[in-house]
């Protein structure tokens, strides 16, 4: 199995700030599958598989800017991080 996260989105929204969606590819026996997450998500799923074994560092929940040069190395961490 196979995990990349290649590329991000900006999403607006009229009831909340706005978030990054990652779009998360899987390559599973021949056949690829994608996904959105939030990093919110990411942070739940690590939240919940330190209770059960030794995880890998997430990156950092808190981001000072959201400009694209910050945004990719959350990218980056987070695809490590799946991988």
């Amino acid at each position: 199995m196979e995990v990349y996260i290649p590329s991000f989105r900006y999403e607006e929204s009229d009831l909340e700030r706005g978030y990054t969606v990652f779009k998360i590819e899987v390559l599973m026996n021949g056949r690829k599958h994608f996904v959105e997450k939030r990093y919110s998500e990411f942070h739940a799923l690590h939240k919940k598989l330190k209770k059960c074994i030794k995880t890998p560092e997430i990156p950092s929940k808190h981001v000072r800017n959201w400009v694209p040069k910050v945004l990719e190395q959350r990218r980056q961490g987070l695809e490590t991080y799946l991988q």
